[in-house]
């Protein structure tokens, strides 16, 4: 393949995960997004670049932070080092609740921040063969899961980056690449994988990989053994130096990042809601499914074709006649595999855990697919483009599914879901269907199958049931995660893969499932007609706090009680004024089982809500169900098309826009 083709090839890779990527921003709401704009808030606020908070590195907190430049420039500009304009504006416009739009252009840079794994891997896998580094990049670039994840504000994405950069640095060196020698290009691949680790503490494997390169380049110029040994120490060095530049709090906040790293560490040891898994085999073989049969492609078959091929590329590096590559073979095969190992001690499974360990497996079948050809081309020439169309056929089927799903992101507030749940139903006529109420009330207005009924019958074959009106607790998505396949049947935009994501926050979701699975009013759907069990109201006591969206009531010597409906706006209206005060509440706790999840009737001893609410207190996760037309005009209008979309998408958004709640209680009238 001729010099500059390859290269092209792979910067058109990286165009298309980019714009695929940057145009599926708008999918509504997400995990943990506003702890890392916060910090770009306490940035700017304070001019102190130290987080004061450890959960995660402050590496995308930095990254975050590049997305101020455009707002600012103007202003530095013209001011120039007089910093109070420039914080004033962006504090006050930029950075300021409500600004949809300000959140979507942070999703972006996250997007280009992650799509740089497709150039690296693609240059480091074309240092040993161009077309191998054109299918890493292409395997990268045209992945579903790198595509929606790479949207997400968290640090696994860019952690892929500054991976898939360290194997770039690193081969350059063992390919002896010119302008630098091989010792400078690994000196530059410990500072990438000092800001991978920076980024995600877990990427600090990386540094693994260069200390292991600096072995081989030592070998080759047949050098004392001291000389590994103070190359190994100045590269540490190196490493070192600039994480603790990256991340100074490991020295000047030392107490609080070694509490709350520790405190990650416990919980990923012990688990977390329905993403806990048991740790060994059961958390080893899900990853496996992942890595296999899910990471490069949502068709299985063609995933694993994708994992034949990273297979052949570890065999044929580790049984090469050249020593080097056989080590080479070891480090992209070892290196993965014992990061993998390592999460495997653990109970906690997120699959973007996973995203740091993609570059290699894309440059290894990358390696797997340039063998294929060459074999093919050794029975003749025509017979080499077999496993060239295969290629493109893998891509093709892979690009249908990334635009499709962007497709349905953007249709995500329109009612093409509905119709599709619909038809799904109307086509099964031998299921007999129960629709909860909230579900019901977004098909209001359509005509509904014979065979789906609001009425129970106790011998429901599925139940139809609405993904965040009738779920939104601790059990929120209570079906099976972490499993191909897990997930029931949902209509919905595809922002995410249900099947590895329980407790997903996003839009409204029709969902059918079996009755086993379904909820309805925040509890597992009961088959009998039996009444919603109503405890009598007590009263508490205690400190008024705030967690994410969640609002508690923290009590000495007893357990905090969650407030479950803070979404509704008449009661977050009243409570956010005495947040981190002492109060006292009337409430309804939620049942027998779960005490310390309770309904706010009062505060201090001011009726907020009356008792006969209650019943539909499960449907304030999805507030706009209550609205009128006109109503969710008002809105509209006094919140800016982009603001009203955010909090069309979770009513829990209030909580993220306080001063909007008078003007939400206003329209509702």
């Amino acid at each position: 393949m001729r010099p500059h083709i390859w290269l092209l090839i792979i910067l058109l890779a990286f165009i298309f995960a980019l714009y695929t990527g940057a145009a599926g921003v708008d999918f509504g709401t997400q995990w943990d997004q506003n702890i890392i704009k916060g910090h770009v808030n306490k940035y700017v606020r304070t001019g102190n670049i130290l987080p004061g908070e450890y959960h995660y590195p402050p590496g995308p907190s930095y990254i975050a932070a590049t997305t101020t430049i455009p707002y600012a420039l103007p202003f530095v500009l013209r001011y120039g080092t007089n910093w109070v304009p420039t914080q004033n504006y962006l504090l006050s416009e930029v950075l300021q609740n409500p600004n949809q739009a300000f959140l979507l252009n942070l999703r972006r840079v996250f997007v280009f921040f992650t799509s740089g794994a497709v150039l690296w891997a693609g240059l480091a896998a074309g240092q040993r063969d161009r077309l191998a580094g054109v299918v890493a990049a292409a395997l990268l670039a045209f992945s579903w899961e790198v595509n929606y994840q790479s949207r997400f504000v968290h640090p696994d994405g860019p952690t892929m980056q500054f991976v898939a950069l360290v194997l770039f640095l690193g081969f350059m060196a063992f390919y002896k690449a010119r302008p630098f020698s091989p010792q400078v290009w690994l000196y530059l691949a410990a500072v990438a994988s000092a800001i991978a680790t920076a980024t995600k503490y877990t990427a600090g494997i990386s540094l693994l990989t260069v200390l292991l390169l600096a072995f081989i380049v030592w070998r080759r110029e047949v050098l004392p053994l001291t000389q590994l040994w103070l190359r190994w120490a100045g590269l540490s060095l190196v490493f070192g130096l600039a994480f603790l530049l990256l991340v100074p709090g490991v020295l000047l906040e030392q107490d609080l990042f070694l509490t709350q790293v520790v405190a990650d560490r416990v919980i990923y040891a012990s688990g977390h809601g329905l993403q806990t898994v048991e740790a060994g085999w059961d958390y080893l073989s899900r990853v496996l499914v992942y890595l296999f049969a899910v990471s490069f492609s949502p068709y299985p078959v063609l995933a694993l074709m994708v994992t034949a091929l990273m297979l052949l590329g570890a065999y044929v590096l580790l049984v090469s006649d050249n020593r080097e590559e056989r080590w080479l073979g070891l480090i992209l095969f070892g290196v993965p595999t014992l990061y993998i190992l390592f999460l495997a001690t653990h109970r906690v499974l997120f699959v973007r855990n996973l995203l740091q360990v993609l570059p290699s497996l894309a440059m290894l079948a990358g390696f797997g697919f340039r063998w294929i050809v060459g074999a093919f081309s050794k029975v003749s020439r025509g017979w080499q483009l077999a496993p060239m169309v295969a290629l493109i056929i893998l891509l093709g089927f892979n690009s249908y599914w990334i635009t499709d799903a962007l497709r349905t992101i953007q249709m995500r507030h329109s009612d093409i879901f509905i119709y599709q749940a619909l038809d799904y139903i109307a086509g099964h006529p031998e299921q007999q269907i129960y629709v909860t109420p909230a579900a019901a009330a977004i098909l209001n207005g359509h005509t509904l199958p014979p065979n789906l009924t609001i009425q129970k019958s106790g011998s429901e074959t599925l139940v139809l049931f609405a993904y965040l009106a009738d779920v939104f607790d601790k059990y929120e998505g209570s079906w099976p995660v972490n499993a191909l396949g897990a997930s029931p049947l949902i209509f919905g935009p595809k922002e995410i893969n249900m099947d590895w994501y329980a407790s997903w926050p996003g839009v409204e979701r029709l969902v059918l499932a079996s009755p086993q699975l379904a909820w309805e009013a925040g509890r597992r759907f009961d088959p009998e007609q039996r009444p919603a069990e109503i405890l009598p109201a007590q009263h508490y006591s205690g400190l008024l706090t705030r967690s994410g969206q969640q609002l508690m009531l923290e009590r000495k010597d007893a357990p905090t009680l969650f407030i479950m409906n803070s979404a509704n706006p008449k009661i977050l209206l009243e409570l956010w004024p005495l947040l981190h005060q002492q109060v006292s509440v009337t409430a309804h706790p939620h049942s027998q089982s779960r005490i310390e999840d309770v309904y706010v009737l009062s505060i201090n001893g001011k009726e907020i809500l009356l008792r006969e609410q209650l019943r539909d207190e499960y449907s304030f996760s999805r507030f706009s169900l209550h609205l009128t037309h006109e109503q969710k005009e008002c809105l509209r209008l006094a919140l800016g098309d982009a603001n009203y979309r955010s909090l069309e998408d979770h009513w829990y958004s209030f909580m993220e826009y306080p001063e909007q709640l008078q003007v939400a209680v206003a329209c509702a009238g």
